[in-house]
């Protein structure tokens, strides 16, 4: 899936997903540049919305891909990676049904994303693996969009 952001503003985002706490403020400059596009390496629910996983201009200083509200992007290509599997975690604090779409290894641990904030090794070579596979794969539907668009 290849995302554009539309915007990188917290004053963006819907307001029904802006939480003081725990949710995106109104102030909130998030690290993506305005037309770009980025690959999504995964997707989930929280607060209600769709929240996308992508490498900001933050990528590689930060090592992993970080969650954005979807209302920051519009979709250039739909199709979902052929990588990505449907994880879902009844078991969240809260009794909260979480799930993960994303690549088997994200999906079916909860606890993946932890460990990779964490720097651990081998699912930060695990994700570098993956999102090799994924822009490979982003690159082929970014070309057939550019032949569509051109014939």
């Amino acid at each position: 899936m290849i995302l554009q952001a539309l915007s990188n503003s917290g004053k963006d985002v819907p307001e029904y997903v802006r939480h003081p706490v725990i949710g995106p403020a109104v102030n909130l400059q998030y690290a993506l540049t305005t037309g770009k596009p980025y690959v999504a390496y995964g997707f989930t629910v929280w607060q209600d919305h769709v929240w996308l996983y992508v490498c900001d201009d933050d990528y590689p200083s930060l090592w992993y891909p970080t969650m954005h509200p979807a209302a920051l992007f519009r979709v250039l290509d739909p199709h979902l990676s052929k990588y990505w599997v449907f994880g879902h975690h009844p078991d969240t604090p809260g009794k909260r049904h979480l799930f993960v779409v994303s690549f088997p290894e994200w999906a079916g641990d909860q606890e993946f994303y932890e460990r990779l904030l964490d720097r651990s090794e081998p699912d930060i070579r695990i994700f570098q693996e993956y999102k090799r596979l994924m822009d490979e794969e982003a690159e082929g539907f970014r070309s057939s969009i550019e032949s569509r668009d051109s014939g």
